[in-house]
């Protein structure tokens, strides 16, 4: 009987552990989530780069078979902020203003959404998330490289990035703020994020 009973327990905390589990992503100590957009011409080797300091997401994350995995990811596009040193005072405010009003539109389009629609497992030990890229309610296939790295806090801290390309959403560059200074069309978004156990999973 007691056999019976330590099976039964053992099993069913095998059954638990194998449930997959929701974690919410939102700004904490050590994320970032950055866009990176790059010169061209006499600014080659230049970049900008926006950091967006509000954002969350919803990820129900499955450990023992993370390709059945989703998430939901909305950052919010007014709070982005240019951090270029390189930039005179006056080119700053130009360019973040820019970025804001034309490049974004903030005021219309207040988030940017990534919704996600398969994970795979990829090199190094890394997931290739693809999905759908929503900027200025255009949305697009997009595909994120990400590394999931779990903690002794019961958090998750995801490492990952991925290209998009300004024409495809129709945006308008930077360097329409700086006259004829060119920019790639090709840009680059690099995350660090954490993932807290949701109070309801």
């Amino acid at each position: 009987m007691t056999f019976l009973c330590a099976s039964s327990a053992l099993a069913l905390a095998t059954v638990a552990f194998a449930q997959p589990k929701t974690y919410e992503i939102q700004p904490a100590e050590g994320s970032r989530f950055e866009l990176l957009v790059y010169k061209t011409g006499l600014m080659k080797g230049k970049t900008h780069s926006f950091l967006f300091p509000h954002y969350k997401a919803t990820l129900t994350y499955d450990a023992q078979a993370p390709e059945r995995s989703q998430v939901r990811l909305s950052i919010e596009t007014a709070p982005v902020q240019l951090t270029d040193t390189w930039l005179s005072a006056k080119d700053f405010q130009k360019v973040q203003d820019f970025a804001r009003k034309d490049m974004l539109n903030a005021e219309r389009y207040p988030s940017m959404t990534f919704d996600s629609l398969s994970v795979s497992a990829a090199a190094a030990g890394e997931f290739e998330v693809k999905g759908t890229l929503s900027i200025r309610n255009v949305g697009k296939p997009a595909t994120i490289r990400v590394k999931i790295e779990p903690r002794s806090d019961g958090t998750l801290r995801f490492t990952g990035e991925s290209k998009i390309k300004l024409t495809d959403y129709g945006l308008k560059p930077p360097s329409a703020a700086l006259g004829t200074i060119g920019t790639k069309d090709e840009m680059d978004v690099k995350f660090v994020l954490i993932g807290l156990p949701s109070k309801t999973s």
